[in-house]
């Protein structure tokens, strides 16, 4: 997927896990996307992201009550778009919508990248639990 004039702002669609990687792994996931993306680009976060991060924060886990939190707040600072899926499956809305609207998808969970790398979408993950990486055509 290359960028025109048309359509010069890439849009990230960031996951559950990724918006729990700052307080999983200590890492600052937003400086790592301005380091790796060489353009402007919206972040999106889909409604059915808040309603699993709000579930997690109510976990018995402390460690994931306060990553689902911490990802709570970093959402809110990103449009957030109304949707959730019908049957409960974020991934499978997930590579729907990327795939039909174009969007680049921020995750860290192996199967949804197998997935959306089969129906070649770009991927952007943390790698050695340090800094973010690209997988595929931005």
């Amino acid at each position: 997927m290359g960028t025109n004039n048309l359509n010069p702002v890439l849009k990230i669609v960031l996951d559950t896990n990724f918006l729990m990687a700052p307080s999983n792994l200590g890492i600052d996931v937003i400086s790592e996307l301005d380091r790796i993306i060489n353009q402007k680009y919206e972040i999106i976060i889909l409604k059915g992201t808040i309603e699993e991060l709000k579930g997690l924060s109510e976990n018995p886990s402390l460690k994931v009550r306060k990553a689902a939190k911490l990802a709570l707040e970093l959402a809110q600072r990103y449009t957030v778009v109304d949707l959730a899926p019908e049957n409960g499956n974020m991934d499978e809305l997930i590579v729907k919508l990327s795939k039909k609207e174009g969007y680049i998808v921020a995750t860290n969970d192996q199967n949804l990248r197998r997935k959306l790398k089969s129906e070649g979408i770009p991927t952007i993950y943390v790698r050695q639990k340090s800094h973010l990486q690209i997988d595929g055509d931005v």
